[in-house]
């Protein structure tokens, strides 16, 4: 999954390395991966470019009338996916959030278009980097950051959870106000739920919950 990091620089070299690496997995800007579990669960794991949905043109500068149809196929690919599928649980994951409080805040047009899209097909979960903290409405990093600069952005009983939610801590004995040593989410799914467990950088379980599965006809 490609963040704007990742288009800064060669991402098509990125995508060219998975003929070269078995372990490297990104066969293209966007994609689909199934997973069929011994129980008979079902999950279908659709990765999206949020970079080229929403920043494309505008951070980068080369929105041009070719760039539009990109990204009008990128929607339609999405919605696609959504509608046909038949799995019992539904991940979307994408660089930037829809919604966040850290410092990059929700992304408008992921609230506009692709919110309604989650909603309608009964996602699970949607999984995201680009602001380094933990939420229930975000994803994780290398660091996790303190910064709550949009946590008035977010709609009332949205933010559940986040992580980290003090205002200093002690890392590498220096003070460093805004960041921690990371986390991560561990997710086990079975037929009955979808459980998704939020550990600090040192494995302590901060949070967790779990969401049901859709209802679906095979």
């Amino acid at each position: 999954m490609a963040g704007n990091h990742d288009h800064y620089g060669n991402i098509m070299g990125q995508i060219g390395y998975t003929a070269i690496n078995d372990r490297w997995i990104f066969p293209w800007l966007y994609y689909k991966l199934s997973y069929d579990l011994n129980d008979g669960t079902n999950i279908d794991l659709i990765v999206i470019d949020t970079v080229v949905l929403c920043e494309f043109g505008h951070k980068f500068g080369r929105r041009k009338p070719h760039t539009y149809k990109i990204v009008e196929v990128h929607w339609k690919w999405i919605e696609n996916q959504l509608n046909k599928s038949k799995a019992h649980y539904i991940f979307v994951s994408g660089h930037n959030p829809v919604y966040s409080i850290g410092s990059h805040g929700p992304t408008k047009c992921l609230i506009d278009k692709l919110k309604p899209m989650l909603e309608k097909y009964h996602v699970a979960a949607y999984f995201s980097g680009h602001d380094h903290n933990l939420q229930v409405v975000s994803g994780a990093g290398g660091f996790a950051s303190r910064r709550l600069r949009h946590i008035d952005d977010v709609p009332d009983g949205s933010s559940i959870f986040h992580y980290p939610d003090s205002p200093v801590e002690i890392i590498h004995n220096k003070t460093n106000p805004n960041s921690t040593k990371g986390g991560f989410v561990l997710v086990r799914v079975d037929k009955s739920k979808a459980e998704f467990i939020f550990y600090n950088g040192r494995k302590d379980i901060v949070y967790s919950f779990s969401v049901g599965p859709r209802a679906v006809s095979h």
